[in-house]
């Protein structure tokens, strides 16, 4: 029992001494992905995003429509919705093994449904390390209020 111990505390104290870059080089990568999904959909390319999405992708919009991925992209191809411009801030990467939480805030700027919007949200991605590819599972934006004056 006492070896058992010893070999599990072992294995532990390993883990820590490797696991920070390994978790330094997943957030990089997931805070790229999202950069690069996110310019891929203010050009109007989806292929990016429909690659990285899982099957079962829930998508909540934050106006709390629920979409799939099929629904997002028949969206933007049929020119009902068109992001014109977004920039993402505070963007942090929660790591939990194979599972990882993107939360951020964002600046939209966009058309839906022929109207036009502008607004921040705020947003929770939830993606799954499936093989050596990070793959989207669920994504909720929340309605923030308009930025205070200054």
């Amino acid at each position: 029992m006492k070896m058992m111990k010893r070999s599990f505390l072992a294995v532990a104290a390993l883990a820590l001494v490797v696991s920070p870059a390994a978790f330094a080089d997943s957030k990089a990568e997931l805070i790229a992905l999202e950069q690069k999904m996110l310019d891929g959909t203010i050009a109007g390319d989806m292929s990016l995003f429909m690659k990285t999405v899982a099957p079962g992708f829930v998508f909540t919009t934050p106006d709390g429509l629920l979409q799939s991925a099929a629904d997002l992209e028949k969206d933007m191809k049929s020119g009902k919705f068109k992001l014109v411009d977004s920039k993402n801030e505070e963007m942090q990467v929660h790591l939990h093994g194979d599972t990882a939480i993107v939360t951020y805030r964002s600046w939209d700027k966009g058309i839906y449904e022929g109207q036009a919007f502008e607004g921040r949200n705020r947003w929770t991605d939830v993606f799954v390390k499936q093989g050596k590819a990070w793959r989207l599972v669920a994504s909720q934006g929340t309605a923030l209020p308009p930025a205070p004056s200054k």
